[in-house]
């Protein structure tokens, strides 16, 4: 049988009914042929139940004119009766283009290609300019506002991606912070030069974030921030792992990979891409994902450089960073700044303690900070937020994050929490001296 037909299944969103009706996974192969009710797995009336649990499909004709559902690997499974097969239709032509069999982030979807079906344009963006070479639905990590991912060296070669879930939870939030760890080994570097410091055919991984939308179609965007090649790539750097900082997408702005269109609108997400797009392979070794945090009852602003204003806490309105020339200079080894601050913040030249409130739910923690040398050239400071309990241990609220050159970073705690006597909130930069210029603490009752 040649591979001419179609079978689309999108998303299942069940609706209130007399009923719940399911898919029976127990069947060898569970398709909305095997749709049952829940209540006692009763076999129904099919065409009501894919009704009920909105399934948008179509039957389809083999050259035979039989008419029945077919796999995600396009064998034949099962003949509908003729009172189901409402839909069935015959491709244009016999030999119409077939897309190759690709992994949605939830569903497999076949997608031919002809006047007159519907073209899923996720998969077609996929198969006109990226090969898939893997899709994850596992992450290393969740919060209430991250989700992180994490290998043991996945290697893409020029023209592969790898495709990331975004939990549910976290879809109806603005992107604002995406971590790429990443680098290239020296055994697939073929062009780099380390007295020049130059890459004749460099690495280049492109972060991408599919814009969530009511149609399910792809609207893939990119960091609008500084980069080293196309789409907002970085540059993957032979030699150990290097975590990039894309930060502040609203600040920053976001580009259509399409179109190349910038907004400066809160992005929603429900997938990212990472892709190889340079001369020679890339190695990937984290992603993280961070989106804002629910709005606080209560926000308390600590100004440290003068011309510094955090500006709205969900939508950077108003926004300006400071001047470094009095902000607070912070050096690993305490010898930093010892400025006297104001708002019982407290500092030792290499961290800052700032006040709690006991009774109160920490909900959002903001800080302006860089690690740009006079020079104008970029550090490579890391940053640490954490709540240090009485007892010695430690909720975290920003981790091991990149500090950029100028911006601001937000963390949340990883988990719920109330702050208690005797705790401290301390904000420790670490591998590189860093400057400040105001924080943000949001509380609620």
């Amino acid at each position: 049988m040649k591979k001419n037909i179609l079978l689309l299944l999108l998303p299942l969103s069940v609706f209130a009914q007399d009923y719940e009706w399911v898919i029976d996974k127990s069947k060898t192969y569970p398709t909305v042929s095997s749709c049952v009710r829940k209540k006692d797995y009763l076999k129904v009336d099919q065409k009501y139940c894919i009704q009920s649990l909105s399934v948008q499909y179509l039957w389809l004709k083999s050259k035979t004119k039989k008419c029945g559902m077919f796999t995600m690997d396009n064998e034949f499974i099962k003949t509908a009766e003729d009172s189901n097969c409402v839909s069935c239709i015959m491709p244009a032509k016999d030999d119409a283009t077939l897309l190759k069999l690709v992994n949605h982030i939830d569903d497999m979807q076949p997608v031919i290609l002809n006047k007159d079906a519907r073209v899923d344009l996720y998969a077609q963006n996929i198969e006109s300019k990226y090969k898939v070479k893997k899709v994850d639905k596992n992450p290393y990590k969740t919060t209430a506002t991250s989700v992180e991912y994490r290998y043991s060296g996945e290697k893409l070669k020029p023209g592969e991606c790898l495709y990331m879930k975004v939990p549910k939870h976290l879809q109806g939030k603005p992107v604002l912070f995406v971590n790429l760890g990443h680098t290239q080994a020296y055994a697939d570097n073929t062009g780099y030069d380390e007295q020049k410091k130059w890459d004749d055919n460099p690495g280049l991984t492109t972060v991408q974030v599919n814009e969530e939308n009511s149609l399910g179609e792809t609207k893939w965007r990119y960091w609008d921030g500084m980069s080293s090649g196309d789409y907002g790539a970085k540059f993957a750097e032979p030699g150990s792992m290097e975590l990039e900082g894309l930060y502040e997408w609203y600040k920053n702005g976001h580009k259509d990979v399409k179109t190349g269109t910038k907004s400066y609108k809160p992005l929603y997400t429900d997938a990212i891409r990472l892709c190889s797009i340079g001369k020679d392979p890339v190695t990937i070794g984290s992603l993280i994902l961070k989106v804002a945090p629910n709005a606080a009852d209560h926000y308390d602003e600590y100004k440290i450089s003068s011309s510094n204003n955090m500006g709205d806490p969900l939508t950077a309105k108003g926004r300006s960073y400071g001047s470094r020339s009095d902000a607070l200079e912070l050096e690993n080894w305490g010898g930093g700044s010892t400025k006297t601050l104001k708002n019982g913040l407290k500092t030792d030249g290499s961290s800052i303690e700032v006040p709690v409130k006991p009774g109160k739910k920490l909900d959002s923690f903001e800080i302006s900070i860089g690690d740009q040398k006079k020079n104008g050239k970029s550090g490579w400071a890391k940053l640490n937020v954490r709540v240090l309990k009485k007892d010695g241990s430690s909720v975290w609220i920003i981790r091991n994050e990149n500090v950029p050159p100028e911006g601001v970073l937000v963390g949340a705690p990883e988990v719920d929490y109330v702050m208690q006597e005797g705790d401290k909130l301390l904000v420790e930069p670490k591998d590189h001296n860093t400057f400040v210029m105001g924080l943000r603490v949001g509380t609620s009752d």
